[in-house]
């Protein structure tokens, strides 16, 4: 009793931090519902595999408590609804976390987590339709956008510059994160189920984190080598080696900040309401403990984001300074220098374009990422699937932009696409007339025959006439 009082007494932190504590106080009517469930925790199971079970046992005695003191006018304790609502999403919460529980011997706690897990919103048929839209024209766009990208970088040896190596390299990221990313993170929030094979349950998020950090980190080494061009103009340039190198690099240490997705996610099945039993799938982390992944988390968000932009951004920042006066070195050409400040510009614009994008693009979905370990209550808000899906495609199209700007503020790049295409159409149309010349020069030779081989019949029937 003296802890229903003090719940009626409290905030809303307050009762939060109280009913999400795994230490709930003992409850009188605890024991009276004992069988309600069923332990199948062992000798390995961790402390948060024994406990879940005792803290819904709890839970649930204090939402029917609630529930009857609220029913009775005889009782002197004030009952505060927003305890009762709490008390719900907290259950859920535990729920969500695998509780072996036998819901069948008790429904008046079954129509409890009933209401508790009506509180998401359920996603109409015409927004899913419009999402599935939105996701497939970014995976599209990305792809096939991209892949000119490495087309032209390929094949053309004036388009092989140092930065146009780092350019390819952030290509490929976006490729990745449109085959492998896109479609299957999608469908898994959507049906939050996992209905792909198992190990793509570990595969799919770790290719994304390794693109998305292929993806910042060449941003900064791209900015970095522009940096070291545009502040120290008469130091040796970076040599073309020496950026494949460097690529390499980013990858191998990509990978590696990518690993625990690897290490930790594994598909297991959990609680279904449809079933009543635990029937399904989904993709939870299972190989590193609670504490490293929540430390894990937030890091990586510093890495892949918040560090690399800062570092960006001074470096765009100071060379946007020094070019505003600057002036080539050697003798003082105004045309020669004129031209070259103009290019300087022009790279540094868009450079800076694709960062104030990804920036953007990515903003975000890493702050849910990182607001949901430090305050994991905003996974209990109804319309949180909806932002998530806003979030997530929002720095899903990040992948399919950059070639558009490509095409538009560079103009080596623009000179290729125009070039390749032009060609190729080039090429297809003298195919066309080259066809329709040869069936033009048969058709004229089968008309010569028909008309040699008629002159020759009439020649025979004259010539037999006469005899």
């Amino acid at each position: 009793m003296a802890f229903r009082r003090k719940l009626n007494v409290l905030s809303e932190d307050e009762i939060i931090t109280e009913l999400f504590d795994d230490n709930l106080p003992d409850l009188p009517s605890e024991s009276e519902d004992s069988d309600v469930f069923v332990d199948h925790s062992d000798s390995n199971s961790s402390y948060s595999d024994v406990v879940r079970p005792t803290k819904m046992r709890k839970l649930i005695v204090l939402s029917t408590d609630f529930e009857s003191e609220s029913d009775d006018d005889s009782t002197n304790v004030p009952v505060n609804p927003r305890v009762t609502n709490f008390i719900r999403i907290a259950m859920l919460a535990t729920l969500n976390s695998s509780v072996a529980i036998n819901l069948e011997k008790n429904n008046v706690n079954v129509s409890i987590l009933q209401q508790a897990a009506v509180e998401i919103y359920d996603v109409p048929v015409g927004i899913i339709s419009l999402l599935s839209v939105c996701y497939g024209a970014v995976s599209l766009l990305a792809v096939v956008g991209n892949f000119c990208v490495l087309w032209i970088v390929a094949t053309s040896l004036r388009m092989q510059t140092v930065t146009n190596f780092f350019i390819a390299n952030l290509a490929c990221a976006d490729i990745i994160i449109g085959l492998f990313s896109i479609p299957f993170q999608f469908q898994a929030a959507l049906l939050q189920r996992w209905v792909l094979p198992a190990f793509m349950c570990a595969f799919c998020p770790f290719v994304q984190t390794l693109s998305v950090n292929v993806s910042i980190f060449t941003l900064t080494a791209i900015a970095l080598d522009r940096y070291r061009a545009v502040m120290f103009p008469l130091k040796a340039r970076t040599t073309k080696l020496r950026a494949k190198f460097v690529i390499l690099g980013i990858w191998a240490f990509a990978a590696a900040a990518s690993v625990p997705y690897a290490l930790a996610l594994r598909v297991t099945y959990v609680y279904d309401s449809a079933t009543g039993n635990y029937t399904k799938p989904f993709c939870n982390n299972v190989g590193i403990p609670k504490v490293i992944w929540k430390t894990y988390n937030p890091m990586l968000v510093c890495l892949q984001y918040f560090f690399p932009l800062f570092v960006i951004s001074y470096a765009y920042g100071r060379m946007s300074l020094k070019l505003k006066d600057a002036q080539a070195p050697g003798n003082a050409e105004g045309a020669r220098d004129a031209g070259i400040l103009r290019n300087k510009r022009k790279v540094i614009k868009m450079l800076a374009i694709v960062v104030a994008l990804f920036s953007f693009c990515w903003l975000p979905f890493q702050s849910y990422n990182l607001l949901q370990e430090i305050f994991p209550q905003i996974n209990n808000y109804k319309y949180i699937n909806v932002i998530w899906f806003c979030c997530h495609w929002l720095a899903m199209s990040n992948s399919c932009y950059n070639p558009f700007i490509y095409a538009i503020y560079n103009e080596r790049f623009k000179r290729e696409f125009r070039h390749k295409f032009h060609r190729n159409s080039h090429r297809r149309r003298r195919q066309q007339q080259f066809f329709e010349l040869d069936n033009s020069n048969t058709m004229v030779l089968s008309v010569r025959q028909s008309i040699r081989v008629s002159r020759i019949e009439q020649s025979v029937c004259h010539f037999s006439t006469a005899l």
